[in-house]
């Protein structure tokens, strides 16, 4: 099943000054206090319309993620 949840732009230092861009799911509010987690959705429409009324929304996309049930046995 796909689920869409809202990703962050952000920079990782891998090392010895070598820098990338990763997308993340993280908290929202977490300065200083404990966060919010963005909820998750089964649509992507309905991700978008959440993202659009995020005040601070730059650096942010919309990512599809799988939803397992249970992980895959080998040979099935």
């Amino acid at each position: 099943m796909k689920i869409y949840a809202i990703a962050t732009q952000t920079d990782e230092c891998y090392g010895h000054g070598d820098y990338g861009k990763e997308w993340v799911i993280g908290q929202l509010c977490a300065y200083h206090q404990e966060g919010i987690w963005n909820p998750v959705f089964t649509k992507e429409e309905d991700a978008q319309k959440f993202l659009d009324e995020i005040k601070f929304n730059y650096n942010k996309k919309i990512v599809e993620l799988e939803l397992l049930e249970k992980l895959q046995e080998k040979g099935e």
